[in-house]
């Protein structure tokens, strides 16, 4: 939620930038704060696919599966 509120209020002074002399630069620099932040929001979005992959669910299933073999393996010791 912060850094929502701090985009916004970042793209408004750079909006009231853009009104005066120096309008190219301001432009220039939201520009680059809006490519961050959808670069930010495609690689979240990418986590969540892997996280719901097959390959991400084998991994973890294995990693199941050699701490039932170790619990079992304590127990029976």
């Amino acid at each position: 939620m912060k850094r929502k509120k701090r985009l916004k209020t970042r793209l408004e002074k750079l909006y009231r930038r853009a009104s005066g002399e120096r309008s190219g630069e301001a432009m220039e620099e939201t520009v680059q704060a809006l490519k961050k932040g959808k670069t930010s929001v495609n690689k979240f979005l990418d986590g969540l696919k892997y996280m719901n992959s097959m390959e991400a669910m084998n991994t973890v299933m294995g990693i199941a599966n050699l701490l039932r073999l170790a619990t079992t393996y304590g127990m029976s010791v």
